[in-house]
């Protein structure tokens, strides 16, 4: 069922639920954040690979962000909401018995690889999960974990075998969490990034089922992300539940219609991502197989449009400054990040394999490491300038791939945490050979999914100019060093490939 429209006004919360933290924003139809609040996530690891969150304390920091929201925001601005939407990390989900709602495990994170072993002893086809999907094959998807539960878990064996088991995606879970709606309801693009779903389909795959020994009645319904889910309570009423979706699913849309066109958008948090959109019709198969691709409906002159998304990931950005942390027994603050990148000329390289590379090397979990014959002795300042450059490298191979495809890229919209650093931005314009764009807040995935919200009800109106007169702007700058360690690193990742 889709909301009526008759009932909208101006504003709407987004609620995101991310990585580290919790975040709830309201944004005005104009793009324009009006109130905020934000409450941390712990992450537990494992040496085997386990990554998950605490069901109770991610509900509870939703919770907190909705209290903190209902104290801070005026009335006006309260009465005026039209809804709520939920974003969440696309890959993590939760086991749940649907007949009384309760969670069977804790948050299953995307960066969870407990299933690696099972996954690479598997005959699977790469090709034909790619072919089939749009995605690579990957234990960062939840498909192989569903499969590990089922043959490790034995409160998940004991709900199959009494018919009571769905495995839930965490979008869905916290909906229903919220609303205390009676089923669990998945949306099409979460649901995509199972590895279960045929790309453009809007079923559960009975083929790709069968490659993972899942059947239908494990997983939730499929429906449209936009969507009444059920009632929130909050400010003394009961605001409805609109839209459910990935974090990054609807990056692009951050920055108004406009920066569609000739763009690229990259978000860096824990991990990174970067994005295009392709309005004009394009066949599939012309998608480099690096790359990851999926679709997204826009509204263009009073239609809905079906449009294509380029992506590249990477599934260790921000976790990889954290890892280096660990290692040097400190953290490193962003004056210490921008600090490092203004006095390290001559970093040594690093070979990111933590949680495995994503796009476009698709290297599986492993050992990282640092190339040592360099000018520079290997200081801990020294290795963050190579982490921090190893992100970069891997965004510009994917932003390569994507030009390859004949796309224009003019301009390079960023945001998330590590856009925060000067020092890297400017590396990025330098090496992409782009003008990059950065917006002041970081908040660039909620701010997507409000204008996608908005632009589906044909009540969006977003000033772009506006929006770019606000961005800071970086432009490129001749660096032969960067160059050529972006060169050195490109071939220590090839041959790592090749060892795999």
């Amino acid at each position: 069922m889709t909301p009526n429209q008759g009932m909208f006004m101006e504003t709407l919360l987004v609620i995101d639920q991310g990585t580290h933290s919790t975040r709830a924003i309201v944004f005005n139809q104009h793009g324009h954040a009006l109130a905020q609040s934000q409450y941390p996530v712990v992450v537990t690891t494992s040496d085997d690979g386990h990554v998950e969150q605490e069901v109770l304390a991610t509900i509870q920091s939703v919770r907190e962000c909705l209290a903190h929201l209902e104290k801070t925001l005026s009335r006006d601005t309260a009465d005026s909401l039209i809804g709520i939407a939920l974003i969440a990390q696309r890959s993590s989900f939760v086991a749940c018995r649907p007949t009384d709602m309760a969670n069977l495990t804790e948050v299953i994170s995307w960066q969870d690889t407990r299933s690696l072993p099972w996954l690479v002893h598997q005959p699977i086809d790469g090709e034909f999960i790619h072919n089939m999907t749009g995605l690579h094959l990957s234990v960062h998807y939840g498909a192989s974990k569903m499969r590990w539960l089922l043959d490790n878990d034995a409160k998940v064996q004991a709900a199959d075998d009494d018919g009571d088991l769905q495995f839930v995606p965490l979008a869905a879970f916290m909906c229903q969490r919220l609303t205390d709606a009676p089923v669990f309801l998945v949306d099409r693009d979460i649901a995509a990034r199972t590895l279960l779903c045929r790309f453009g389909g809007r079923d559960w795959d009975t083929e790709l089922l069968d490659v993972f020994g899942l059947e239908n009645r494990q997983l939730p319904d499929i429906i449209d992300s936009l969507h009444t889910y059920g009632d929130v309570s909050f400010c003394g009423r009961q605001v409805p539940l609109i839209f459910s979706g990935g974090d990054q699913s609807l990056l692009p849309l951050a920055w108004g219609e406009e920066a569609l066109h000739a763009s690229v958008m990259v978000n860096v948090g824990s991990g990174a991502c970067i994005q295009a959109v392709e309005r004009k019709p394009r066949k599939v198969a012309d998608v480099p197989e690096e790359l990851l691709h999926m679709h997204l409906n826009l509204r263009h002159n009073g239609q809905l449009e079906d449009c294509l998304v380029l992506e590249g990931t990477l599934n260790a950005a921000a976790t990889a400054v954290d890892w280096l942390a660990e290692q040097c027994g400190h953290p490193f603050s962003y004056s210490d990040i921008e600090d490092a990148l203004e006095q390290i000329h001559n970093p040594p390289v690093f070979i990111n394999r933590l949680r495995g590379s994503g796009s476009p090397y698709w290297l599986n979990a492993g050992r990282p490491w640092f190339e040592e014959k360099e000018t520079d002795s290997l200081s801990d300042a020294a290795r963050l300038v190579a982490v921090i450059e190893s992100i970069i490298f891997l965004l510009v191979d994917n932003l390569v791939l994507m030009q390859q495809t004949k796309l224009t890229v003019n301009r390079i919209y960023i945001s998330g945490g590590l856009s925060r650093s000067h020092g890297f931005c400017q590396k990025l314009a330098n090496l992409s050979n782009k003008t990059v764009l950065r917006m002041d807040d970081s908040e660039a995935c909620a701010r997507g999914a409000a204008t996608y919200v908005f632009m589906r009800l044909g009540i969006a109106d977003i000033d772009d100019e506006e929006i770019r007169r606000q961005a800071g702007q970086f432009f490129p700058l001749l660096d032969n060093g960067l160059n050529a360690r972006f060169m050195r690193h490109r071939q220590g990742m090839e041959d790592a490939r090749q060892k795999m």
